[in-house]
């Protein structure tokens, strides 16, 4: 429509300069027409002999952000021709991993020749997650607005919203593991000690977990081998993500347990270990937590690991992986027996964590 409201007003112009030249004759008037004629058949030609020549790009302003707080989609176009001022309307999407409804958006630019542009478009994304940014194409216009192309981009750039960290009372879990000294926490997260740590290399012996083969070395020695690791009985916790939240709501409620008890257990010196099972199925994760630093890496992996609605199921399995160490279990859900398991944290009827 706007096209064609342009073609309209463009030939009004010229009717209007012919009217004149007829009326009064005059070489002034009749220049001018030449000249109006010219100008559309000049914009159209160089518009498609440049309109190729332009680079578009998109990027996060933030690679990381807190929920709810104000970030921006940076648009970048590169115009390397000598084409007059062009309008670019830009189409992208933004959408979370976890939750793919894309959210499209339109944003409109002028570029000028020779012209690098580029401007933030204000975002505040709203629920924590792997958020993906997606330039889909581009609509280039000519000055005059007659003649129109739309140039595929599809590129794409990532950022990382985090959760909300709230305040854990550590009487929560010092009933479990006894008083933890500045001293000992020290000693825990100092260099050397690190409970991941590989003391030996041993043969493959039965019940050893997959986690634990040294595939490298096993593949050059022919048979199994096996990282000995210097504390893997030392884990006070086993935190068992239910990946089973359903909403929004749920979800950023979950993370923010997640997320918080995490760091809590952190600075508290006790090691614990985060296990989940893929939303493929495919067998049981566990991942040590040596440091705050790997609260952040498993809560990516987790950003990106499809929700199990029904994640209770496989407690059976997850208490014979824990061994001797305490189960905590993260969850959206109550449990049935309240006499099997002691509820920790409650955030907001949202998000729950249990000790079996």
């Amino acid at each position: 429509m706007k096209k064609i409201f342009a073609i309209v007003r463009y030939l009004l112009f010229l009717a209007i300069l012919l009217f004149l030249y007829l009326f009064n004759n005059h070489a002034l008037t009749l220049l001018l027409l030449i000249v109006g004629l010219l100008i559309p058949v000049i914009s159209v030609v160089t518009f498609l002999l440049s309109v190729n020549k332009i680079r578009f790009a998109i990027a996060f302003r933030d690679s990381a952000v807190n929920r709810e707080e104000n970030t921006a989609i940076l648009l970048k176009a590169v115009n390397s021709s000598v084409i007059p001022q062009l309008k670019a309307n830009f189409r992208f999407t933004v959408s979370n991993e976890l939750n793919p409804n894309d959210m499209q958006h339109l944003w409109e630019l002028y570029i000028g020749p020779k012209e690098t542009m580029s401007f933030a478009v204000p975002l505040q994304l709203m629920d924590s997650g792997s958020f993906k940014a997606t330039l889909l194409d581009v609509c280039l216009t000519d000055a005059l607005g007659v003649v129109s192309k739309t140039i595929r981009v599809n590129e794409s750039a990532e950022a990382v919203v985090l959760p909300k960290e709230f305040g854990i009372d550590e009487s929560v879990f010092q009933e479990y593991v006894g008083t933890v000294t500045e001293d000992a926490v020290h000693e825990r997260f100092a260099k050397g000690n690190d409970p991941s740590e590989i003391f030996e290399i041993r043969d493959y012996r039965s019940g050893d977990r997959p986690q634990q083969i040294h595939w490298k070395l096993s593949a050059k020695e022919q048979e199994l081998m096996v990282k000995e690791f210097s504390d893997m009985t030392g884990e006070t916790f086993a935190i068992y993500l239910c990946q089973d939240f359903q909403d929004n709501k749920q979800m950023d409620a979950y993370f923010d347990v997640m997320y918080s008890v995490g760091l809590q257990l952190c600075r508290m010196g006790i090691a614990f270990s985060y296990c989940y099972i893929p939303g493929s199925g495919d067998g049981l994760k566990q991942v040590s937590v040596t440091s705050p630093d790997k609260v952040g890496e498993c809560l990516l992996t987790m950003f990106y690991a499809k929700p199990r609605l029904n994640g209770l199921a496989e407690l059976t399995a997850v208490t014979e992986a824990a061994g001797m160490r305490n189960i905590l279990v993260l969850t959206t859900q109550p449990f049935a027996k309240k006499d099997q398991s002691k509820e920790l944290i409650n955030k907001d009827n949202l998000a729950r964590l249990f000790l079996l």
